[in-house]
């Protein structure tokens, strides 16, 4: 018989970028001048991203990104452009939880023919709150 015990494993630099893609998207999503049935001639995205990473060996880590995107499908706009801005805030929380709100696998300690295994499951996703 199996047994399975979640181990909160620190997070890795490809699991923090996935958490922040996720979740950018998720607020994105939440616009509505960003719905399928909308288009723009014109489009520039500005992204200002600052982390603030704790090391178990190291004091806290700033690490600030910015990005700036333009794009022009080279068609005529007559209408004025609409301004939409957001402002995302991840908490500090445990990296499991972290991992499952953002869809990602969770470490998991588990015994195989006596032996100590870590497995990564995909949990299913966590319902959204309105």
């Amino acid at each position: 018989m199996e047994s399975e015990k979640s181990i909160p494993l620190p997070l890795n630099g490809e699991e923090i970028q996935e958490a922040t893609l996720f979740k950018l998207r998720e607020c994105m999503q939440k616009n509505c001048h960003l719905s399928l049935g909308n288009s723009y001639a014109k489009v520039r995205i500005e992204v200002f991203v600052k982390m603030i990473l704790t090391d178990i060996a190291r004091p806290d880590v700033s690490n600030n990104v910015a990005a700036t995107v333009e794009l022009d499908s080279g068609l005529a706009s007559e209408s004025e452009p609409e301004t939409v801005e957001a402002t995302l805030m991840v908490e500090p929380m445990p990296p499991n939880q972290l991992r499952q709100e953002t869809d990602q696998a969770v470490p998991v300690q588990t015994v195989i023919d006596g032996k100590k295994v870590t497995k990564h499951l995909k949990y299913a996703p966590r319902k959204v709150k309105s």
